[in-house]
């Protein structure tokens, strides 16, 4: 998650476009994306909107290019 949101990442975009003033050059400025959905549960939800199909691609790519390891681990 950390990577998608980080300089370049690409939920940056979709964030900044959706909670405006939370990202900029540097991705996600979390504690403004905090106090952004913190205590209000629609804007929470339009988070993990995004957030979820995000993760779930990445770590989908992520398995496909590493098919051939022995053993993989994800720290969640």
């Amino acid at each position: 998650v950390r990577r998608l949101q980080g300089p370049g990442g690409e939920l940056v975009d979709a964030i900044e476009q959706r909670f405006p003033g939370t990202a900029g050059p540097d991705g996600v400025d979390r504690e403004a994306l905090s106090a952004a959905v913190l205590g209000k549960p629609d804007e929470l939800a339009a988070l993990e909107a995004l957030v979820h199909p995000a993760v779930h691609s990445a770590r989908a790519r992520f398995l496909l290019a590493h098919q051939d390891a022995p053993a993989l681990l994800f720290e969640i």
